[in-house]
């Protein structure tokens, strides 16, 4: 009785067979349709990856600040427990978490964009396939967010 009988099917020459099914998806321009292809062929990925995030998601912080030569937690009315207590108005501070944990499975990076440069109070997450570098004469100078036919300098 084997166990896994697909091992094998691959190992006799199914392997470059299922390389050329696959390999047309990966070229794609769009990022999200190959998300998409990607969650067709290959599903158990995806629920590995969902598996990931929420325990990540799932780990207790706390905020602490350093006084002196220690550590101490700070208090609940603190501007870091407000923001992190309430991060967004529409995902908790979890969520934010599991979904970045997602993307830096699925595509190797996550970017957040705080609302204010000096002191934020919203944090949203950005789908990986809409940020792309600038570069110039060879020099990366910046980062650019595409997203229904807009584009916008980070």
């Amino acid at each position: 009785m084997r166990l896994l009988p697909w091992l094998k099917r691959k190992s006799t020459g199914q392997q470059e067979k299922i390389w050329v099914e696959h390999q047309d998806w990966w070229g794609m321009e769009e990022d999200v349709s190959l998300l998409s292809q990607a969650f067709l062929h290959f599903p158990w990925i995806f629920g590995a990856v969902s598996l990931i995030a929420s325990n990540c998601a799932r780990v207790p912080f706390t905020i602490e600040q350093r006084e002196k030569e220690e550590w101490k937690e700070v208090p609940e009315d603190h501007p870091a427990q407000l923001f992190f207590r309430n991060i967004h108005s529409l995902f908790s501070f979890a969520e934010l978490i599991e979904h970045t944990v997602g993307h830096l499975c699925l595509a190797g990076n996550a970017y957040w964009r705080l609302d204010s440069a000096d002191v934020p109070t919203n944090v949203s997450l950005l789908p990986p396939h809409s940020i792309h570098p600038r570069i110039r004469n060879h020099l990366f100078y910046g980062w650019e967010f595409r997203e229904n036919g807009k584009t916008e300098f980070i």
